[in-house]
C-alpha cells in the first residue's frame, strides 16, 4: 500500500459498521437460526452495497458484517441497514487501484415470535474534522430491537471532485469523510451511533433503529486491547448462562477501523478492529431470555 493510500487509511476513517451487527430480540433466537451471507467485491477507491436475505417464512434476528481492512488494503462498511427481512450493506473502498477487498453480509433468520416491528430514523450532521453523535428514539410503549447506520463516506475520486482544493500536508482530504466509532443501545428506547468526519466538508451520521414489543434485555460486554501496531484486536462478550444475543454494537477507538461483527454462537457476540496504532475495542452483547 503506497504512503498516500495508507495516509488516505490513517486519517480516521473507521467504521463500523460490519460491523454492527444488530438484531431483533422480539425475534425466535433458539433453535431453527438459519444463516445467510451475501459477498460483493470492491476495487480500489469505489463504494458497492450488498443485501442479505433471509429465507421465506423468517425473518432478520441478528445481523453481521466482515470487511477486508488491514495494513493493505482499507474496505470501510458504510452502511447497516436492518429492513425486517433482510440486511443491506454498503462500504467504500479507501486504498487506491489495483486494491480493493470484500463486503460480507451476514443476516441471521428465524421464525417471528412477535409483531411488527417500526424502522426509525435520525441524523445529525457532523462538521469537518469533528465528531458527534446521532440518537433515535423509539415510540412510546415500544423498544429498540433492532439497529444499524449509514454514514456519508465519499470516495477518495469523489471527494477531489467536491473540493479541488490541494489538501495541505497534515489537513484533512477533500469531501465527506464520515465512519462510525460505537453502534449502541443507550436506554431501552434509544439507539446511538458515534462517529467522526475526517473529511473537509461536513457529512451526515444517521442512527436507525427497529422498534417493538419483546422481552427485557441485559447488556453483557466484554473489552479487549493491543499494543502492537499495525494490529487487530478482537474482543467477544457472552450473554449469562440462559439468555442468548438479541442484538450487539460495539465502542473503539476513532482511530481504529472496525472489520468484522458477528453472531458466534447463540449466547457470544464478537468485535474485531484494525489499527495503525495501538487500540481497543468493547464488544456489546444485548441478551435475552
Amino acid at each position: 500500500m503506497s504512503d498516500g493510500n495508507r495516509l488516505r487509511l490513517g486519517l480516521g476513517l473507521l467504521i463500523a459498521v460490519a460491523a454492527v451487527a444488530i438484531a431483533a430480540a422480539g425475534l425466535a433466537l433458539a433453535a431453527g437460526v438459519k444463516q445467510r451471507s451475501a459477498t460483493v467485491s470492491l476495487a480500489g477507491d469505489d463504494t458497492a452495497k450488498t443485501k442479505a436475505s433471509c429465507p421465506e417464512g423468517t425473518a432478520l434476528s441478528a445481523s453481521g458484517f466482515k470487511t477486508t481492512t488491514n495494513e493493505t488494503v482499507g474496505v470501510i462498511v458504510n452502511k447497516l441497514d436492518p429492513r425486517g427481512v433482510a440486511l443491506k450493506a454498503g462500504a467504500t473502498a479507501l486504498s487506491g487501484p489495483p486494491d480493493g477487498g470484500e463486503l460480507t453480509a451476514t443476516a441471521y433468520c428465524a421464525k417471528p415470535s412477535e409483531g411488527k416491528l417500526t424502522r426509525v430514523t435520525k441524523g445529525t450532521s457532523i462538521p469537518a474534522g469533528g465528531s458527534g453523535n446521532a440518537t433515535v428514539t423509539c415510540p412510546k410503549g415500544t423498544s429498540v430491537r433492532n439497529g444499524g447506520f449509514q454514514a456519508e463516506l465519499d470516495p477518495p475520486p469523489v471527494m477531489m471532485r467536491r473540493n479541488q482544493a490541494v489538501t495541505k500536508s497534515g489537513g484533512l482530504p477533500p469531501g465527506r469523510g464520515v465512519t462510525v466509532t460505537g453502534l449502541k443501545r443507550v436506554s431501552k428506547r434509544e439507539w446511538r451511533a458515534t462517529g467522526r468526519n475526517a473529511g473537509s466538508q461536513k457529512g451526515k451520521l444517521t442512527a436507525i433503529a427497529q422498534c417493538g414489543k419483546g422481552p427485557k434485555l441485559t447488556k453483557a460486554s466484554a473489552s479487549d486491547s493491543n499494543a502492537a501496531a499495525p494490529g487487530s484486536t478482537v474482543a467477544e462478550a457472552s450473554c449469562p448462562s440462559g439468555q442468548q444475543v438479541a442484538f450487539g454494537g460495539y465502542t473503539t477507538p476513532s482511530s481504529s477501523y472496525v472489520r468484522l461483527l458477528r453472531r458466534t454462537s447463540d449466547r457470544t457476540w464478537k468485535a474485531a478492529v484494525f489499527s495503525f496504532s495501538p487500540s481497543d475495542v468493547t464488544a456489546l452483547a444485548y441478551c435475552s431470555s
